[in-house]
């Protein structure tokens, strides 16, 4: 039987195939003893705004990725004028539960903060979120949140 080019790469690729899929079981199983880190991009439009006094608020946004909706957010914030720093708490509403979180101003325009928990499929979530505004009215916001599940 004479080999040509084709068989042997169908060949190669069988074989390929079959160690992948076999190392593939493998980590799956050691895989349960590891986290899995999950990330979200969006950027945020800001919906609704609203003072709760002089140096709080709130606000909900839609979420949007690649120009689809992928979600909402409600905010609740505070403003500390001895610090000139900004507490944000947040919430993230996805398909299937909530994501937590609380950020604080690094500028005036970049956030950082924790994942606090979730919801649903976020139950015991927990990572990192950094966000920086991309205008200067703070009404479209870059955010990334890395995190994990038990």
């Amino acid at each position: 039987m004479q080999l040509n080019k084709r068989t042997l790469a169908v060949g190669a690729a069988s074989a390929l195939l079959a160690v992948t899929g076999f190392g593939g079981s493998t980590m799956v199983n050691s895989a349960d003893a590891a986290l899995t880190t999950h990330h979200m991009r969006f950027i945020t439009h800001s919906d609704r705004n609203i003072q709760f006094g002089k140096r709080t608020f709130g606000s909900t946004e839609i979420e949007r990725h690649n120009g689809h909706r992928v979600g909402f957010d409600v905010i609740s914030g505070k403003f500390n004028p001895a610090t000139g720093s900004v507490t944000v708490y947040i919430s993230v509403a996805r398909r299937g539960g909530l994501l937590h979180a609380k950020v604080h101003s690094v500028s005036d325009t970049r956030f950082v903060g924790r994942v606090t928990g979730g919801s649903g499929r976020f139950k015991g979530a927990s990572g990192t979120v950094t966000a920086r505004n991309l205008d200067q009215q703070g009404d479209r916001t870059r955010v990334v949140v890395t995190y994990t599940l038990p």
